[in-house]
Formats: C-alpha cells, sequence, structure tokens
C-alpha cells in the first residue's frame, strides 16, 4: 500500500506465527521460515496476527501477491494440461473437461482455506499467546541486541524447541509472570 509501512514483529509476534501449525508451512507442511500475509499486504491485506500464517520460503516467494485460491489454482491447473496436446475444454474419456477440473481444484482451494482457518484460529488462542509473550518479550544477552529479528527467532527456535513442543501439549500452560531468557553462543 502506497505510503504505509508494514509493521516491525517483535520475536515472541513471529514466534507466534511460525509456531502454529507445529511449525510447518500451511500450505505445503515442510518447516516454516516466513510470516505470509494470507491477504496479501500489497493488496490490501491487514498486517496482523488476523492476516498472518506460518509459511516455507518457497511458498511464501510462489504464493506472492495472490490469495490463497488463486495461487493454488492457478499452481495446478496448467500441471493438469501439460504435454497432454489434444486436450479441449469439453474433455474426453481420457482427459476430465476444464470444469471439472477447475470444480476439483475448487474444492482443493477450499479446503486450503479451510486449513488456514484452523491455522488463524490457532494464533489467535489467547492462552497460546500469552504464552509466547510472557515466554520471549524479554530475551538478552550481551549480543542480543545486534542480531536481526530473523536471527533471534531461528536462534529460540533452535535453543527452546522441546520446551515450545512441550507447552504445545500441554495446551500452553498459564505462566504467572513473564521470564528473562539470558541466551548464549554456547546455548543448545
Amino acid at each position: 500500500m502506497r505510503g504505509e509501512r508494514r509493521r516491525s514483529y517483535e520475536v515472541w509476534e513471529v514466534l507466534c506465527v511460525l509456531e502454529a501449525n507445529k511449525g510447518n508451512c500451511a500450505y505445503c507442511e515442510k518447516p516454516s521460515q516466513e510470516m505470509d500475509h494470507v491477504i496479501p499486504w500489497s493488496n490490501g491485506g491487514l498486517d496482523d496476527f488476523a492476516n498472518l500464517v506460518p509459511a516455507c520460503a518457497s511458498c511464501n516467494k510462489k504464493k506472492g501477491n495472490k490469495t490463497p485460491p488463486v495461487w493454488w489454482v492457478s499452481m495446478q491447473m496448467p500441471w493438469f494440461y501439460n504435454n497432454r496436446r489434444r486436450a479441449t475444454p469439453q474433455g474426453d474419456e481420457r482427459i476430465r473437461s476444464l470444469r471439472e477440473r477447475y470444480l476439483e481444484l475448487h474444492e482443493d482451494a477450499l479446503a486450503v482455506l479451510d486449513n488456514l482457518d484452523e491455522v488463524a484460529a490457532e494464533i489467535a488462542d489467547p492462552m497460546r499467546r500469552s504464552w509466547f509473550r510472557k515466554s520471549f518479550a524479554r530475551v538478552e544477552g550481551e549480543w542480543w541486541s545486534s542480531m536481526t529479528v530473523g536471527d533471534k527467532v531461528r536462534l529460540c527456535r533452535r535453543i527452546y524447541a522441546d520446551e515450545i513442543a512441550a507447552a504445545r501439549e500441554a495446551g500452553w500452560p498459564e505462566l504467572k509472570r513473564g521470564r528473562v531468557r539470558f541466551v548464549s553462543w554456547g546455548a543448545n
């Protein structure tokens, strides 16, 4: 959007999004690496938790500024008819018609949207958000201030993977107070 800048996210916010869907891409289930705006920011989508899902770098790049249904259909339709020189819109006994294939892809796109709704509900869970905020809002280390948010997030995901998984299993238990974490280069 012209004249507007996307907001900067804190480490706990990025972790909250990237660790949704068990830390996997909402589109392909590979490990997540980036936050994707479901409705692209460049097309008027909000820069807010309600419009963010975890994505791998590949899906996020391929999706670009398309909405998930448009991307999904555009990705699947050419593949289906590729190298079938005699295909017609009406199809035949070997190849489904264009209408049949589109309807099939429409059902697939609705399934993708259902999954995105589930991931969005997970990210919106107040107990989950509270756990991430209280667990990662205050991370310190002598070199911490010189790192990018992306580097901080990657480091926290590596060091605290087991703790995040345990909290997920326990249903994001309430933390009475926020934690101060001291991260060192030697941390595993």
